[in-house]
């Protein structure tokens, strides 16, 4: 079980896993497959449920899988998990659901950062969570990121190629954010049809900066065949060496 903190406002994680199973090429929602004998999605809660920083998660599904969500979270006994929504057709409208679902607390005051996550990206580790919230509160936002190792380009209508860039970054999650922000961001971008790639994109239009917190290679995005290879290489390296911190770890891209 979870210890609640008391005498300051929560930290809340919306977990998107409202997701298809396209680039996976499975008719199966991609957070029931398995990482190492287990579901992706059970690790994911896992590494949530466990960090002290968080006090409750959002967990956003499509309505076919809101029952079987709620099999695996009382399975596993996450406790963290105070709210199962659904989602819409898009990773913008899943968001949209997730802050619904807490716009009266975060409204009361009662919930201070609010960490915007993917289901399919279960190695999130507790000093990273820290480190994305102490940023957020202080500027307002955070975002993981790591460099991009390789050449990054534009493709205009034509087809033809453009460089983007030497100094590019590639995001992750979760995205954290000043709950008040985020909420009032997702509000405007409703009121102007804005539908955005992922959440620091609806906070940037807004003129808010988002500061990059230094993101980890193992952080990565289960959504292909290939991906489900590397995660199956990292929970090897955690089991056979269980006290070794993710962040240690090297995975190829």
């Amino acid at each position: 079980m979870s210890e609640r903190r008391s005498g300051r406002p929560e930290v809340w994680a919306i977990v998107l896993a409202a997701g298809a199973g396209r680039r996976m090429e499975t008719t199966t929602n991609k957070v029931f497959l398995h990482v190492g004998g287990r579901p992706i999605l059970a690790r994911t809660l896992e590494s949530l449920q466990r960090a002290p920083i968080i006090d409750g998660i959002v967990l956003v599904t499509t309505d076919a899988d809101r029952a079987p969500c709620q099999d695996l979270v009382a399975a596993e006994g996450d406790d963290k998990v105070r709210r199962i929504v659904v989602g819409g057709p898009t990773r913008h409208a899943s968001e949209w659901s997730g802050l619904c679902a807490l716009e009266r607390d975060i409204e009361d005051g009662k919930i201070e950062v609010v960490l915007i996550h993917d289901a399919v990206r279960p190695f999130i580790s507790a000093t990273e969570l820290a480190a994305l919230v102490d940023t957020a509160r202080v500027a307002g936002a955070a975002v993981p990121a790591l460099p991009a190792g390789d050449r990054i380009v534009v493709v205009d209508d034509t087809g033809a190629v453009h460089g983007a860039g030497d100094d590019l970054w590639i995001a992750q999650t979760p995205q954290a954010f000043r709950a008040s922000l985020v909420l009032e961001a997702h509000r405007r971008a409703a009121a102007d049809g804005f539908v955005g790639a992922d959440t620091s994109a609806v906070v940037e239009r807004l003129g808010h900066p988002v500061p990059v917190v230094p993101g980890r290679p193992e952080n990565i995005k289960i959504t292909t065949p290939d991906d489900l290879l590397r995660a199956e290489i990292i929970v090897e390296a955690l089991e056979a060496e269980p006290t070794t911190a993710l962040g240690t770890l090297e995975v190829s891209s």
